[in-house]
C-alpha cells in the first residue's frame, strides 16, 4: 500500500506544478483549450513510447478501446471543459473550493455502490477536507448557479475518472495502454472545442515550448500515470484524498513563483488538508 501512497503523492506534486506551467503559457497568449490539446498530444506520444518499450501492444479489443476513450472524454476532457466554463462564471478560488470536494463524492459513491465501509476516520477526514478547502480558497464573489454547476460537474467527472481506474474490466491492461486511449478521448473533445472556437496556435517562443511540452505535457503524463498506478494499490477513496496535496502544491507554487498572498488562514487550511490526508491514509491502512 505504501507504494501506492508514494505514487499518488508524487502525482499530486506533478498536478500541482502543471497549473503553474499552464499559467505561464496562457500569459504568452495561447488559449486554454489549445494548451490542453498540446498537453494530451504529448501524453499520447509518451504513452505509446512507454507501451512499446514495455513490450505492450496498443491494439486491444474495440469494446475495451471504446470504454477507455469514453473514460478519457468524461474524466479528462470533461474535467478541463467544466473547469474552463466555471472560471468564466466564478472567481478561481471559488471554483477550486467546489471542485476539490470531489474526494467526498468518491467516498460516497464507494460507500453506496462498492460497499466500502464508512468509518469515523473517513468521516473526520471529510470534515477536515471541507474546512481546509474553505480556509485555503473560500467562497468569494458572486456565486452564480451556472458557475456552481460547472465547478461541481468538474469534480464529479474527475471523480468518475478516479473510480473508473479502481473498478472495471479495462484495468487488466498495462497503464501506458490505458493512458494512451484515455488521452485520445480527451483530445477528441478538447480538439473539437478548439477547432470550433478557432483558437489553435503554436507556442510563442522556445521557452514557452519547453514549458508547454516538458512541464505541462510530460508533467501531466507522469501525474496521470502515477495516479492510475496508485489507485490500483490504495483504491479510489484514499487516492482521491491524497490527491488533495495537489492544491497545496499549486497554492504554494503560486506564492513562491508569482507572489500570491499567503496568510495564517491559508496556513491553517494547509494543516487541515494534511490532517484529512493523514486520516484517510490511516483508515486505508487499517482496512
Amino acid at each position: 500500500m505504501w507504494k501506492g501512497i508514494l505514487c499518488v503523492t508524487i502525482a499530486s506534486v506533478m498536478f500541482g506544478l502543471t497549473p503553474l506551467g499552464n499559467k505561464y503559457v496562457v500569459m504568452s497568449g495561447m488559449a486554454a483549450e489549445c494548451i490542453v490539446v498540446w498537453q494530451l498530444t504529448v501524453m499520447i506520444f509518451l504513452a505509446a513510447v512507454l507501451a512499446k518499450a514495455s513490450g505492450q501492444k496498443l491494439k486491444i479489443p474495440v469494446k475495451d478501446a471504446a470504454v477507455l476513450i469514453l473514460v478519457g472524454i468524461i474524466g479528462i476532457g470533461g474535467t478541463d471543459y467544466f473547469l474552463n466554463m466555471a472560471y468564466t462564471e466564478l472567481q478561481v478560488s471559488s471554483v477550486l473550493m467546489i471542485h476539490f470536494l470531489y474526494p467526498t463524492f468518491v467516498l460516497l459513491v464507494s460507500v453506496l455502490l462498492f460497499h466500502v465501509r464508512f468509518t469515523k476516520l473517513s468521516g473526520t477526514a471529510v470534515l477536515f477536507c471541507i474546512a481546509g478547502l474553505f480556509l485555503v480558497t473560500g467562497l468569494s464573489g458572486n456565486i452564480t448557479p451556472a458557475g456552481a454547476f460547472y465547478a461541481a460537474a468538474s469534480g464529479i467527472v474527475y471523480g468518475i475518472y478516479v473510480l473508473a481506474n479502481d473498478h472495471g474490466n479495462t484495468n487488466r491492461f498495462h497503464l501506458a495502454v490505458k493512458l494512451f486511449y484515455t488521452s485520445i478521448g480527451g483530445v477528441l473533445i478538447c480538439g473539437t472545442l478548439m477547432l470550433l472556437g478557432g483558437s489553435f496556435s503554436l507556442p510563442a517562443d522556445g521557452r514557452t515550448s519547453l514549458v508547454l511540452f516538458a512541464v505541462v505535457g510530460a508533467g501531466s503524463f507522469l501525474g496521470f500515470y502515477l495516479l492510475t498506478a496508485g489507485v490500483k494499490n490504495v483504491g479510489a477513496t484514499t487516492a482521491a484524498f491524497l490527491n488533495m496535496l495537489e492544491l497545496i502544491v499549486a497554492v504554494a507554487g503560486g506564492i513562491l513563483m508569482y507572489g500570491d498572498a499567503f496568510s495564517a488562514k491559508t496556513g491553517a487550511g494547509f494543516l487541515c488538508i494534511l490532517l484529512s490526508v493523514l486520516l484517510i491514509t490511516l483508515d486505508g491502512v487499517k482496512k
